[in-house]
């Protein structure tokens, strides 16, 4: 865990209980990104059509990612289960 740096996320989630909670427990900056800065991102490997329809972004998890990681590389592409989705980035 001492690897991890931060959690980010879409600013739409940024009074979400459960990142906020996961970032106080974890002692983690938690980042919030705008629709205009995850669409910059343009080396999304597993876009979403859903979260397209619903938020007007082709990538939350891998986007804020890599942008957290100051435009860094994906290590791990989007996973999701029923409540999360994650996707992790390493800085260049």
């Amino acid at each position: 865990m001492q690897s991890i740096q931060s959690l980010s996320s879409i600013d739409l989630k940024k009074n979400e209980p459960g990142l906020l909670s996961l970032a106080e427990k974890m002692n983690l900056p938690l980042e919030f990104h705008t629709r205009e800065a995850l669409n910059s991102v343009a080396s999304i490997e597993t876009p979403s059509p859903m979260v397209e329809s619903h938020v007007g972004v082709k990538s939350v998890s891998e986007a804020s990612a890599i942008l957290s990681a100051g435009l860094g590389r994906l290590i791990i592409t989007k996973k999701k289960n029923k409540d999360v989705t994650i996707a992790v980035a390493i800085e260049k």
